[in-house]
C-alpha cells in the first residue's frame, strides 16, 4: 500500500499532513523504490523487479517498462542537474550485469528508450556523476561508467566495512563515496578533490547532503557535518537509521528514517545557525555559511551579517595575538580607525580615543612590551593603507590640505578634551610604530624618511616625542618640512653646544646642516 499526503502545515511551525491519496492494489510485495518527478508529474516505482510509471498524485498506472524487468535498482538524472526540463529527463536501470538508459519524451508523455550497456559484473549502487557518466559500486571496488560507450574506469576498491554509499554533491562538481568510515571527495572523473576525508565512528548506513552539510545515519545516531571543514556541527538520536532523503514539503526539509521511526528535519534558520557558530568561535565555518544561498531571505542579510562576523572573527584574531589577521580583517570591513587604534593603547597620544566603543567586550588589551613589538609588523601596512585611503576621500583630504596651509604649527592641548583629526592622530601613530621599528644604529631609519614626506602630525607633540627619544635628526627634517626654518636653525645652534645637548650624529655639528 502507498500514502500521498499533503502538506498543511501552518506558518506558525505546526507541522499537519492530509492523506490524499491511498492505493492498496498498488503491489502485493514490499515496495524497493519510488521516485516523485514533479515538473513532469509522474512517479516512478521499483517492486518486484518491475519499473512502472503513474500519473501523480492519482497513482494511475501510465506505463510498464517491459524491457527492464528484474531491475535491481534506477537513478535519474534529475539529481545530477535539478534544472532539467522534461525532454531532458533520463532514468538509469540496473540489471543483472547491465544497465539501460530512457529517456523522458513530453511529447508522447512516456520514457523512450535509449541504449543498453553490458557490464562484467552487476551493481550494488549507481548515481548519476556527470552528463555522459554515472558513478557505479560493484563489488569490490568503485568505477565509473561512460554512458555512451560503456567504457570504465576505476576510482578506488571499496572498504571491508558497512556498505558501499555514493553521495552526489549539489551546485558543485563533487561526490562523495564512502569507504569504511571515511567519506572521500572525489570530481566527476573520479580523482579525489580534496586533501582530508570526512571521518565517522561507524561506517555509515545512509547519507544526504544538504549544502554546507552532509547528513549520515550509523546505527547510533545522525551525524551532521559541515564538508568544508568536516567539523561536527549535530547529532541526533535515532538507532539504526537506513534512510536519509529530502523531501518535497519544504525547501530544504529532510526526513530521516529506521525500521520503526519516521523523523521530519527543518534546518534551523541561517541566522541563527551564524550566531551559533560565533559563540563557538567557529568564524570560518560562520563566514562559509554566509555565502551559501540558502533561501530567498537569507541573500538579502548576507552584506550585514558577513560584516558582523569579520568585524567579531578581526577581535577573536586580536585576542589571540594574531595581528596580521585581525587587521586584515579591520582594513576589510573598514572599522572605525579609532576603534582598531584603541586597541593598541602605546600608539594613541595622551587623551584621544577615550569615548571609544567596542562591539565587542571580551578581550585583552596589548600592554606588554613584546606583545607590541609582535604587532609593528601588521600596524604599518594596516595605517600606511588608511593614510592612502584618506588622502583619497575628499572631505579629509581638503580639510587636512587647508588645516596644514594655514597653521603648520597646529597642536592639540593636551587636557583639554580636544579631539584629534582623524588624519593627525593616524600619522601620529604611525610615527610612533615607525619609532619603535628603527634601529639604534640609524642604517634603518623609516620614520626620518616618513618625516620628510608630508604629513599631518600635531606639531607640538611630534616636538616632544623626537625630543624624548634623542632623535634630533628626525626633528630637524620635522622642521624643514613645516618650514619653520627658525625652530630648525635654533635646534642646530643648540646641538652645536655639547654642554647643551648631546647627539651622536657628526652631521648635525658645525654650520653643514645650516646650509640649503
Amino acid at each position: 500500500m502507498i500514502r500521498v499526503y499533503e502538506d498543511r502545515s501552518q506558518p506558525n511551525g505546526k507541522v499537519d499532513f492530509k492523506s490524499t491519496t491511498i492505493s492498496r492494489v498498488f503491489t502485493k510485495k514490499t515496495i524497493d523504490q519510488v521516485k516523485v518527478f514533479p515538473l513532469q508529474g509522474i512517479m516512478v516505482s521499483l517492486a518486484e523487479g518491475v519499473v512502472r510509471v503513474h500519473m501523480f498524485p492519482s497513482l494511475e498506472i501510465r506505463e510498464v517498462f517491459d524491457k527492464a524487468k528484474g531491475t535491481l535498482s534506477f537513478i535519474s538524472n534529475e539529481c545530477f542537474d535539478k534544472r532539467s526540463q522534461n525532454d531532458e529527463l533520463q532514468v538509469c536501470m540496473a540489471l543483472k550485469r547491465r544497465v539501460q538508459f530512457y529517456r523522458w519524451s513530453p511529447r508522447e508523455y512516456s520514457f523512450a528508450f535509449l541504449r543498453e550497456l553490458s557490464l562484467a559484473e552487476t551493481p550494488r549502487l549507481m548515481e548519476w556523476a556527470g552528463t555522459h557518466s554515472i558513478c557505479v559500486a560493484f563489488k569490490r571496488d568503485y568505477k565509473m561508467v561512460d554512458t555512451v560507450t560503456g567504457e570504465l574506469q576505476q576510482i578506488f576498491p571499496q572498504g571491508r566495512k558497512g556498505p558501499p554509499q555514493i553521495c552526489r554533491m549539489e551546485a558543485s562538481d563533487e561526490m562523495l563515496l564512502v569507504k569504511n568510515n571515511q567519506g572521500i571527495c572525489v570530481d566527476l572523473n573520479g580523482k579525489p578533490t580534496r586533501t582530508e576525508p570526512i571521518e565517522w565512528k561507524d561506517p555509515p548506513s545512509a547519507i544526504l547532503f544538504r549544502r554546507p552539510y552532509i547528513l549520515t545515519a550509523t546505527p547510533a545516531m545522525v551525524d551532521v557535518r559541515n564538508v568544508e571543514n568536516r567539523m561536527l556541527v549535530q547529532t541526533l538520536v535515532l538507532r539504526n537509521g537506513s534512510m536519509l532523503a529530502s523531501t518535497l514539503l519544504a525547501e530544504r526539509m529532510v526526513v530521516c528514517a529506521s525500521p520503526t521511526v519516521v523523523m521530519q528535519l527543518t534546518p534551523v534558520s541561517p541566522v541563527n545557525q551564524v550566531e551559533e557558530l560565533v559563540s563557538n568561535n567557529h568564524f570560518e565555518a560562520a563566514l562559509q555559511l554566509i555565502e551559501e544561498d540558502l533561501d530567498g531571505k537569507w541573500r538579502g542579510l548576507r552584506d550585514e551579517h558577513r560584516l558582523k562576523v569579520q568585524t567579531q572573527y578581526a577581535y577573536h584574531l586580536y585576542d589571540q595575538r594574531d595581528f596580521d589577521g585581525a587587521l586584515q580583517l579591520f582594513q576589510q570591513t573598514k572599522t572605525n580607525p579609532k576603534q582598531v587604534l584603541a586597541l593598541f593603547p602605546q600608539i594613541v597620544p595622551q587623551g584621544q580615543c577615550r569615548k571609544v566603543e567596542h562591539p565587542v567586550h571580551h578581550f585583552k588589551l596589548v600592554e606588554r612590551k613584546e606583545e607590541f613589538l609582535k604587532a609593528t609588523g601588521a600596524l604599518i601596512p594596516y595605517l600606511e593603507h588608511l593614510r592612502n585611503r584618506l588622502s583619497m576621500d575628499p572631505k579629509y583630504a581638503r580639510s587636512a590640505r587647508n588645516s596644514l596651509s594655514s597653521n603648520p604649527r597646529r597642536s592639540y592641548s593636551k587636557g583639554s578634551g580636544q579631539e584629534m583629526t582623524l588624519p593627525a592622530l593616524i600619522d601620529m601613530a604611525l610615527l610612533l610604530v615607525l619609532l619603535e621599528t628603527d634601529s639604534d644604529d640609524g642604517k634603518y631609519n623609516a620614520a626620518l624618511n616618513f618625516i620628510e614626506q608630508d604629513t599631518h602630525c600635531d606639531y607640538q607633540l611630534t616636538e616632544e616625542l623626537l625630543t624624548r627619544r634623542g632623535k634630533f635628526k628626525e626633528l630637524v627634517a620635522f622642521f624643514e618640512k613645516r618650514d619653520q626654518h627658525e625652530d630648525a636653525l635654533e635646534l642646530l645652534k643648540r646641538l652645536g653646544s655639547s654642554s647643551v645637548v648631546t647627539t651622536t650624529d657628526p652631521t648635525l655639528r658645525g654650520p653643514d646642516g645650516t646650509i640649503r
